[in-house]
């Protein structure tokens, strides 16, 4: 987005992610399990195009009233899968019908290891 700091380099690639809705007000965890893509990764976030239940949600997302738990299988010799609860730092919707949304997340809550894997996942990408 326009005016965006960054603190760290994201690269783009398009990896299937796994992603749930979770209400931190009441820690209930949506049921639905969702199906999206990232258009783009880095060490602190990526960007997921995915759909979203209710768009009426999205003021909550902005707010971190509710989060994102994702869960992304990392390509490489081996699939690395990481997990990871965002915050959305924005979200547009892409089309109003269909609930399709491109979301801007950052990593809120993540294991070491998985910060670790995606930084290393980061660092081959980049590589000539």
């Amino acid at each position: 987005m326009a005016g965006e700091k960054r603190e760290f380099v994201r690269i783009p690639v398009k990896i299937p992610v796994r992603y749930w809705f979770v209400n931190r007000v009441s820690d209930a965890r949506s049921p639905e399990i969702l199906d999206g893509e990232t258009t783009n990764v880095g060490g602190g976030g990526l960007m997921l195009v995915g759909r979203i239940p209710d768009l009426g949600w999205i003021p909550d997302l902005t707010t971190e009233r509710i989060v994102i738990g994702v869960s992304l299988g990392l390509p490489g010799h081996h699939i690395t899968v990481v997990e990871a609860l965002t915050r959305a730092a924005w979200v547009q919707v892409a089309d109003q019908d269909q609930k399709k949304c491109i979301l801007g997340l950052h990593f809120r809550e993540m294991t070491s290891h998985d910060r670790d894997a995606v930084f290393q996942y980061v660092i081959r990408a980049r590589r000539p």
